[in-house]
């Protein structure tokens, strides 16, 4: 059953929420622009494997547009050294060297681009705190007394759902897993991305291994716990490049979990949203004025 489920929410986000998105169905090539935004999310992170591979039309290659900027792009979990062990550093070095300027989310990325340009770049928030959403959100949650799992298909631990099973029921919560598939989980939903963050608005407290799940919670205000795992604790595919400089970022180390043997202290520390607000409101006016410059 949840199988099907999970199956069902990639069916409707490939042929339903990305139009809803503005993504449109035809493919378009060669394009010619007056400026190519490149970002955000993981636009440069190349070393995933088998599947995913290395996109040099993420690096601008190939382009039809007069200019190419980045905005708030990440390595993800690629480093310099993965870039050098399969000897593509040199190559993405030439490319990023061809951008007219390069913003990224990240301490990491910022320091590989200063490695193989040996150019400085700007840091930004990622584009999901920049936009307010407060507008936009599908607000028909009615489920209430609940704590929101979101997290990458089954990547939290049967030990880790034990412990948050455990604490569920000391606090008489329901436990709901969002996107991602847990076998820990009272219910499993997928459902409109702009439904999904009234799911955030309205939990109780939130869990998550996600860069944005985090990003949802602090939006929403909400007491939340983000696990942060290196590459030989999460198969190969950590979290701790992007997600530890974004609660750094936002002065929210208090809700980092290593693991998860202190969850109740974490998600029951009072969180200071009036400071991460202001955080957040002056750096959209940094990326403002980052947009402006190179628009024009």
């Amino acid at each position: 059953e949840e199988r099907e489920g999970f199956e069902s929410f990639i069916s409707a986000f490939e042929n339903q929420y990305i139009r809803d998105l503005g993504v449109p169905k035809k493919r378009q090539y060669e394009t010619k622009t007056e400026v190519l935004i490149i970002g955000s999310d993981e636009v440069f992170n190349c070393t995933q494997g088998e599947g995913v591979g290395f996109s040099r039309e993420l690096f601008g290659a190939g382009s039809n547009a007069e200019k190419v900027i980045s905005y708030a792009a990440s390595f993800g979990n690629t480093t310099l050294e993965k870039l050098k062990k399969y000897h593509i550093d040199e190559e993405i070095g030439k490319l990023l060297n061809n951008f007219s300027a390069i913003s990224v989310r990240d301490r990491n990325s910022r320091d590989i681009v200063s490695r193989l340009t040996g150019k400085s770049c700007e840091l930004h928030l990622d584009p999901v705190l920049v936009y307010n959403f407060e507008h936009d959100i599908k607000d028909t949650v009615k489920e209430r007394n609940y704590i929101l799992i979101y997290a990458y298909n089954k990547r939290i631990t049967e030990e880790e759902g034990q412990i948050i099973r455990e604490f569920a029921v000391s606090h008489n919560k329901k436990l709901i897993a969002l996107s991602g598939e847990q076998s820990f989980c009272d219910e499993y939903i997928y459902c409109h991305p702009l439904e999904m963050l009234s799911y955030f608005k309205h939990a109780d407290y939130v869990i998550t291994d996600t860069f944005h799940g985090t990003i949802f919670s602090v939006i929403n205000h909400r007491q939340f716990a983000t696990l942060v795992r290196k590459d030989e604790e999460a198969k190969g595919y950590g979290n701790q490049e992007k997600l530890g400089y974004l609660l750094e970022e936002l002065e929210l180390e208090s809700q980092r979990a290593e693991n998860l043997y202190h969850l109740d202290e974490i998600l029951n520390h009072t969180i200071a949203y009036d400071k991460v607000d202001e955080i957040i409101e002056r750096e959209r006016s940094h990326t403002m004025e980052y947009l402006k410059t190179n628009l024009c």
